[in-house]
């Protein structure tokens, strides 16, 4: 079972990278701002200036079984690495083209020359639908500010929601928060 979610076009996509998921889907994965520094430092409660990130890409999908992955760059590159790579995964490259199977669910990385811009998937396994005492974030944008979470509460979101915000919970137990959306 292969299966995946386009998420709503009001996410940035990345116009110089196309993927092929399975042979079934092809996709301009999600992109985003990530830190360009390879280390951290001690959060000053400000965001790091532009010149200090760079761009990075994103997109999930729902399998059972290996699937092949297909990416297309824009650009030259003379390496390819899926990490981790304690999975073994060999990316055969093709002119602009770089193929590899992931062999199930888990968080992959693709570095074309290094790790800057790197394309980070997300192979999902199926997940069970909620029962009715669930709160369930469909497919779409959510803006939910922060929401305090009760004991006994469980949330779901769904593959192709956003949800700009977050969640808290204070001396609470027993909650659960899953879903193939976007946090």
């Amino acid at each position: 079972m292969l299966s995946y979610t386009e998420l709503p076009k009001s996410e940035y996509r990345g116009e110089d990278i196309e993927v092929s998921i399975g042979g079934k889907y092809k996709i301009n994965p999600c992109s985003t701002r990530v830190s360009a520094m390879p280390y951290n430092r001690i959060w000053s409660g400000m965001q790091r200036c532009d010149d200090q990130t760079e761009e990075a890409y994103f997109f999930s999908f729902t399998a059972d079984e290996p699937t092949e992955i297909e990416v297309k760059l824009n650009h030259d590159f003379e390496t390819a690495v899926v990490r981790p790579l304690t999975r073994e995964i060999i990316a055969e490259i093709s002119g602009k083209v770089i193929k590899f199977t992931v062999p199930g669910a888990g968080h992959y990385v693709l570095e074309a020359d290094d790790f800057h811009n790197a394309l980070h998937i997300f192979a999902n396994s199926p997940i069970e639908q909620p029962d009715d005492n669930t709160l369930i974030f469909k497919n779409g944008v959510h803006h939910i500010g922060v929401m305090r979470l009760e004991n006994n509460q469980t949330v779901f979101i769904e593959d192709g929601a956003v949800i700009y915000g977050g969640f808290t919970a204070v001396d609470k137990e027993n909650i659960c928060i899953y879903g193939g959306g976007i946090i």
